[in-house]
């Protein structure tokens, strides 16, 4: 069994500019997982950049907050507790309102940084 506690887990600055912390991912485990489990935080009134994954889909799973999701050509108000999914090759961001917005993220496959594109 494997047990990872996000206070104990590192975190950094994402390509989108989110706060990231990768919870769950292939190399953490001999058997690997067909997918990445991360967690996000997105801060009051932050955009996120622009960015699109070639082959992964993305599931978000909001557990705090609400904020746009611009999706593609589209964009909704999503808050918790709803999910989003992002196909492959879809352009994605997120502009925040004045609360922290706090989610979930799963990548499958599982997430590499060259299957990632970020806008300037």
């Amino acid at each position: 069994m494997l047990v990872r506690v996000l206070s104990q887990l590192p975190f950094f600055t994402a390509g989108d500019d989110t706060w990231l912390s990768e919870m769950l991912h292939p190399r953490d485990l001999s058997g690997g997982l067909p997918y990445t489990l991360a967690y996000a935080e997105v801060q009051p009134h932050q955009v996120t950049r622009r960015h699109r994954l070639h082959e992964g889909t993305e599931v978000h799973i909001v557990i705090e907050g609400k904020a746009l999701f611009h999706v593609g050509g589209e964009e909704r108000e999503v808050s918790a507790i709803s999910a989003v999914v992002v196909p492959p090759q879809q352009w994605q961001w997120i502009s925040n309102g004045p609360e922290r917005l706090r989610l979930l993220c799963i990548v499958s496959p599982a997430w590499h940084k060259e299957d990632e594109e970020t806008l300037e």
